[in-house]
């Protein structure tokens, strides 16, 4: 039996089954771009694609629990939001991209953009709500801060969470 079947690396073919379920790796026929296609074909044609001016979703149920949503949003008509969009700085909203070190819990570093227009890589002492500047270890005082945003080149593959 052929059907579509997601590789260990992303990749999404058209493949043979074997008896014992596994993807045969000789009768197979990558099909990652036409079936990303297919999916946002098929959203973009729910009515509440139209309904909502461009913007639509899908759960789906995941295996291992718990729900996504996979969203097609038309960046025409809405606003599209990403990881380095600054954000407003209020105390009671830390960041949420965290790690333990010991007993202490640690935002990953950010970009601070501080009241004087300057803008310092730092980190928040999550338990003793401390912000530091990350070159200097010195305290930031929280009234500087205007917004905060994440440091993009972090790799967050390789801490702890």
């Amino acid at each position: 039996m052929k059907k579509l079947v997601c590789g260990s690396f992303g990749t999404i073919y058209y493949a043979q089954l074997l008896k014992d379920g596994k993807m045969s790796s000789t009768n197979r026929e990558e099909v990652t771009d036409d079936a990303i296609t297919a999916v946002i074909d098929h959203i973009m044609c729910m009515p509440e694609y139209k309904k909502n001016n461009g913007f639509s979703g899908y759960d789906y149920k995941k295996k291992s629990g718990g729900e996504i949503e996979i969203c097609v949003l038309d960046k025409d008509t809405h606003k599209v939001v990403h990881k380095n969009q600054w954000n407003d700085f209020d105390p009671e909203k830390l960041p949420t991209r965290r790690k333990w070190i010991g007993d202490t819990e640690f935002s990953k570093p950010l970009i601070l953009r501080l009241d004087m227009g300057t803008e310092v890589i730092g980190y928040c002492n999550v338990t003793a709500k401390i912000w530091f500047n990350s070159f200097t270890e010195e305290p930031i005082d929280e009234a500087d801060i205007v917004a905060w945003r994440y440091y993009d080149t972090y790799d967050d593959s390789t801490s702890e969470n």
